[in-house]
Formats: structure tokens, C-alpha cells, sequence
């Protein structure tokens, strides 16, 4: 009886070696464990740690900073920074990815990362996805962001179109107004710090006409504004002594240049 049991006890331990032997443990955080000898023909499914099965992919969820567009119309003015956070409640989360208007797949590894939108762009696509240690990969997520972070160009031409010393003279302003990004918006005329005029439409040519007596010391600014909010500057600055001012009105009438002529 005692050889019977000691042939048993030795068959068992190496029955036990055999079979450790042939165990491939792919992972000790949830990947399959495959038992590939002859005798057993056995393959077990995927794991998570605490001996669940886990065939549920990750949940990622994203946040903006800042958190609303800062412009007007939905356009972001300012670079964008965008955080994301995945879940996986068994084998947990492996990395996360994320394209950025179609370009190359980027990587974060982990369940957590951020990274920032720069430079100026309309419906600038966003898609990110994470994969579990257990390989199961989510579904796409997919945004889109527009930023304008950059002025229009304005550009402000002046002339003296009519008018005469008694009354006044029309001064002609033409604003040349462009943005390649968000698009115009509207551009308003000031005369000495008041708004006096404001035009609205895509542009690129604003107006204004005004009947002004030359004054001492004038100062027309122009605004011009895009859809983001974003406001572009240019400024005409006439005196008495402006070579510009009487150059156009010389030009306008030039029997006022001979005038001066003969007076001085």
C-alpha cells in the first residue's frame, strides 16, 4: 500500500510541473491564459484581474478649456486645450487616441491626458477612442472646434469728394475690410472718439460720407469687426497744417491753390 501511494504522490508532482509547464500566462492584468498542451486542448477566455470576464470597452469623455467658445457665433479666440478621461471598470484602461483634423494618431498612455488645439481654423475635427488591457478599443468620439485668433486687415482711404468753404466739405471715407478666417462682421466710423456710422455686411468695401468744416485737430478712427469679435484698427488724422488735407482740397478746386497764391 505504501508503494502504491508514493508512485501516486510522485505522478501527481510531476503531472502538477507538467501542467505549469504548459500554462502561457499572456498576462497577469487580464489577457487570455491559453493552456496549449496535447492533453487538455483547452483555451480560457479573456479575464480581468478579479477572474471577470471583460469584454466591455473603455468610456472616454472629453473637456474644453475654455469650456465655451470666448469669441462671438461659436469661434474660439484663444488656443483650446483639450483634457480626456477614460473609465474601465475590469481590466482596466491601456491608452487612449486621438487624431486631430485627420492628421496622425497620437497617443496617450494611461487613462488621462491632455493636449492643445493651436492656430487658426473652421470645423477643425477632434475624434479620440481608448483600448482596455484587455483589448477591447471604444467606439470613435468626434467633435469640431472653430478658432480665429487672428484681426482683420483694415485699410482706410480718405478724400474730399465736394463741398466749399462756406459750408463744409464732404469727406469721403473707403475702408478696404478683410478676414480669411471667421469673415466680416460690420465696421464702424468715428469722428473724435463718437461712433458716427456703422456698416454692416461681408465686405470687403465700407463707405461713409460726412459734410465737416476742417477743424483745428480731427481724428476718424475705424473699427472694423469679424464674426469671432475679433476688431481690426486704422485711424486718419487730419490738422490745419495737414499737407493731406489741403492737397485735397487743392486738388478738388484748384482756384483756391491759386487763391493762396496771390495772398501770400
Amino acid at each position: 500500500m505504501k508503494g502504491k501511494t508514493g508512485w501516486l504522490n510522485k505522478t501527481l508532482v510531476v503531472g502538477i510541473i507538467v501542467l505549469l509547464l504548459s500554462i502561457n500566462v499572456i498576462s497577469s492584468t487580464g489577457n487570455a491564459l491559453n493552456i496549449n498542451h496535447p492533453i487538455f486542448n483547452l483555451e480560457i477566455m479573456e479575464f480581468a484581474p478579479n477572474g471577470e470576464n471583460d469584454t466591455t470597452p473603455p468610456i472616454t469623455k472629453h473637456t474644453l478649456n475654455p469650456p465655451k467658445p470666448d469669441g462671438l457665433n461659436g469661434w474660439y479666440i484663444s488656443d483650446v486645450t483639450v483634457t480626456l478621461n477614460a473609465t474601465d471598470d475590469l481590466s482596466g484602461v491601456k491608452e487612449i487616441k486621438y487624431v486631430i483634423d485627420g492628421w496622425s494618431v497620437h497617443t496617450i498612455n494611461g487613462d488621462n491626458g491632455s493636449f492643445i488645439i493651436v492656430g487658426d481654423g473652421e470645423d477643425i475635427l477632434i475624434e479620440f477612442w481608448a483600448i482596455d488591457n484587455a483589448g477591447n478599443v471604444e467606439t470613435k468620439h468626434k467633435f469640431w472646434l472653430n478658432i480665429d485668433q487672428n484681426v482683420p486687415n483694415c485699410n482706410v482711404y480718405c478724400e474730399i469728394v465736394g463741398g466749399n468753404m462756406y459750408t463744409g466739405w464732404d469727406f469721403l471715407f473707403i475702408t478696404t475690410a478683410t478676414d480669411d478666417m471667421s469673415g466680416m462682421e460690420r465696421v464702424e466710423f468715428y469722428f473724435n472718439s463718437e461712433v458716427q456710422e456703422t456698416v454692416y455686411g461681408p465686405g470687403p468695401e465700407y463707405t461713409w460720407q460726412v459734410r465737416l468744416w476742417p477743424m483745428p485737430r480731427m481724428i476718424f478712427w475705424i473699427k472694423a469687426y469679424d464674426n469671432a469679435g475679433l476688431i481690426g484698427l486704422d485711424e486718419v488724422f487730419f490738422s490745419r497744417t495737414s499737407n493731406f488735407l489741403l492737397n485735397q482740397i487743392f486738388c478738388r478746386f484748384p482756384i483756391l491753390e491759386k487763391f493762396m497764391v496771390l495772398i501770400r
